[in-house]
């Protein structure tokens, strides 16, 4: 049984248990005792039952009118005979002491319990009243009021309405404890679909960004036009198409939010590709390898819109990244690879090298920029460097050969992303030759 549970049913449940419990005794004491009672003696019990079942379904107002009669019940003695003093004075007839139902007290019990969980004023007029009700009592030496009764009343009324009090502070606990978790757990899957959905899209804009400098080459050169240079842009077609539906589905909100994973492209010759861009965070894990195989599919692709250049990896330390680095290291690279083949001209050069550290991962990357096209830091690096940022990494951007003319147009990147082990659980072992 959950505490929501309990806190949702238990006034209801324990209303009609009290009710029924107490109109089983006002029955046997009224039609199975010797004893005579008022001709309003079941009216009065009947309107006490009422009251007490009223708990059920109106516990404020129920409560409070079950706590009035049995103050009433329990001082009705004393009442009665200050009543007929008066009465006695100006000649008036004497009134007698009402009939009250039995198990007065554990329904009492109840309403102090349900006016504690109200709170609020409702908590600090029930012990006023009693208070009140006590007191009157103990002055006029109406039995049992004695001091250590009233001690006694005092005493079980505060700790009724406080446990009534911490029965409803520990459900608004419980419910905010709750919300934040769902609101955190929302705004958690929101973040993440957006992050990925906005690496799916960095992904389409580096494809269309190959693909039309490539046709771009193909339309100056006809006589460059071959089936393998063909084949790559069919196939850089169809991996943005597939990456467009893929962030469509995810900005629907329709990818499973248990998994972080993001479906590979339907294509075949797609997956691999889409293997190395988007990875698991369910313990999947990148190493040199991978960016290997990486460097070398984009250094073909620029080797076949003419550019001159290469690429390189030191492995000092064969390292493996957790996922979050690791997604940040394969866009950083797809994002150099296609500034250079949008910006940089292909008869001056390029140069990428990534080493893996024992603390970090260093990606260097330098080309020379079109003369008419100084590109800086563009969207894609300053939200990679962003998302770096947290890390502690960082992306530095040098255009124009930093003050150092020796080759105009010159442009740098540096960017190094730490794999410290206790914060992102990478691990790290010296390769075979290293010192």
């Amino acid at each position: 049984m959950s505490w929501e549970w309990f806190e949702g049913h238990w006034r209801r449940y324990s209303a009609v248990a009290v009710g029924l419990a107490v109109m089983i005794s006002c029955i046997r004491e009224l039609m199975w005792t010797d004893a005579v009672y008022p001709a309003s003696a079941p009216f009065t019990g009947g309107v006490y039952v009422a009251c007490v079942l009223l708990m059920a379904v109106l516990p404020t107002v129920g409560a409070w009118m079950t706590l009035v009669l049995s103050i009433a019940g329990m001082l009705s003695s004393g009442f009665v005979d200050a009543v007929n003093d008066g009465l006695t004075l100006i000649g008036a007839h004497a009134v007698s002491v009402p009939w009250m139902p039995p198990l007065m007290m554990p329904a009492a019990g109840l309403s102090l319990l349900m006016l504690g969980y109200a709170g609020g004023l409702h908590m600090l007029l029930a012990a006023i009243a009693v208070l009140i009700a006590a007191g009157w009592g103990w002055l006029h030496g109406i039995p049992p009021f004695s001091v250590p009764v009233v001690s006694v009343v005092m005493t079980a009324t505060m700790a009724l309405l406080l446990i009534g009090a911490t029965i409803r502070w520990r459900g608004q606990r419980i419910r905010a404890v709750a919300e934040e978790r769902r609101i955190a757990s929302e705004m958690t899957v929101r973040d993440e679909r957006h992050r990925m959905a906005a690496r799916l899209h960095d992904d389409v804009t580096n494809k269309l960004a190959f693909l039309i400098t490539d046709l771009e080459c193909m339309r100056s050169d006809p006589h460059g036009i071959t089936g393998e240079r063909l084949a790559l842009s069919q196939r850089m077609a169809r991996e943005a198409l597939d990456r467009v539906h893929e962030v469509i589905v995810m900005m629907e909100g329709n990818v499973d939010d248990r998994s972080e994973t993001i479906p590979a492209a339907a294509h075949p010759d797609a997956r691999d590709d889409a293997r190395d861009s988007i990875q698991d965070d369910m313990g999947e894990r990148i190493v040199e390898h991978d960016v290997t195989a990486l460097l070398a599919e984009l250094d073909d692709r620029l080797r076949i819109l003419g550019f001159e250049g290469g690429s390189s990896v030191e492995c000092r330390f064969a390292c493996a990244l957790h996922a979050d680095a690791a997604d940040v290291l394969m866009a950083l690279i797809r994002e150099l690879y296609t500034n250079m083949a949008r910006h940089a001209r292909p008869d001056g050069g390029y140069d990428v090298n990534v080493a893996f550290d024992e603390h970090r991962v260093i990606v260097t990357a330098c080309d020379v920029a079109n003369a008419e096209d100084t590109h800086g830091a563009g969207t894609g690096l300053e939200r990679l460097r962003r998302e770096l940022a947290p890390l502690g990494g960082t992306i530095d951007v040098v255009a124009g050969g930093g003050g150092n003319e020796a080759i105009p147009g010159e442009w740098s990147v540096t960017a190094v992303i730490p794999y410290d082990p206790q914060k992102f659980n990478s691990r790290c072992e010296m390769t075979p030759g290293s010192n």
